[in-house]
């Protein structure tokens, strides 16, 4: 049936989430029009035949009967974007979608002993990746320039100094178990320190520390907040063994130009974000 103009809105568009095909339940994406009588078809114009009466339910709730409307208008146009197009057909406005990162923390990150990082879930999936401080802050004030309600996020305070590992997988841990993440802790694969190596690490080549066997220490050192010293890059990396001190004038020397490295730093914060949807 055709509609004259002035009793129709064209070049509507839903996203997948407000409306079903009547012949099937399923959700239904792409172009569609509005008849004065408020009833909505597939197609972008009442030009032609084909189109399907759309409703707001879905599965066994629709109803299977036809009449004569249920197949009027085009066939639909499905665009499979996230684009939107308002009811005084303004020119489509392309929605971006939080891209992948792999964060790494800065000079200044690693002085202070911690740095933020941020991750997404899209909704109905159990799929996540990084991201960059700049799309987190698009979602998390629900930009139009991006589709922040086909996403969930999170930021975490990721520790670099102390017990970084069980920090860090506390921190993951807790985020799967408050927001339903399942798998989260799985998506790091046990990598839960960092992948950069600050510059100012502790070494030594022999003859400043005893291993408790009383051998020769060679290899990377930490100190501890009392002052004793250790094995490690840093607490948390490996055996943390205690190290006795055999010449100190060189450690003396030494540690008071490098930054320590072995700070404890506890779970701080986490702030989540939430887009539209469920899980």
């Amino acid at each position: 049936m055709y509609y004259p103009k002035s009793q129709i809105k064209e070049n509507l568009y839903t996203n997948g989430t407000e409306y079903y095909l009547s012949t099937t339940g399923k959700s239904y994406t792409g172009y569609y029009y509005e008849t004065s009588k408020g009833k909505k078809f597939t197609g972008k114009t009442s030009v032609g035949t084909g189109g399907v009466l759309l409703t707001t339910f879905s599965g066994n709730n629709v109803n299977l009967n036809k009449t004569t409307e249920d197949f009027e208008g085009s066939n639909p146009d499905i665009v499979q974007s996230a684009y939107v197009r308002n009811y005084n057909n303004k020119p489509i406005t392309p929605r971006s979608v939080p891209n992948p990162i792999k964060s790494t923390p800065s000079p200044q990150d690693l002085a202070k002993g911690e740095y933020e990082r941020y991750f997404v879930k899209r909704n109905n999936e159990f799929l996540y990746y990084e991201i960059s401080s700049s799309d987190y802050n698009l979602l998390q004030k629900k930009s139009l320039d991006i589709a922040f309600n086909l996403y969930n996020s999170v930021k975490l305070i990721w520790s670099l100094r102390g017990q970084i590992i069980s920090a860090n997988k506390k921190t993951v841990e807790l985020v799967e178990k408050r927001y339903r993440w399942f798998g989260f802790v799985n998506y790091f694969q046990n990598n839960f320190s960092t992948s950069q190596i600050p510059p100012n690490y502790l070494e030594t080549k022999g003859g400043e520390f005893l291993l408790p066997n009383r051998t020769n220490y060679v290899g990377f050192f930490h100190q501890m907040k009392n002052g004793n010293f250790m094995t490690g890059k840093y607490h948390g990396e490996g055996k943390d063994i205690p190290l006795i001190k055999i010449n100190s004038s060189i450690i003396t020397t030494r540690t008071q130009q490098t930054l320590p490295s072995s700070s404890p730093s506890s779970l701080t914060s986490f702030t989540p974000s939430g887009g539209g949807g469920g899980y």
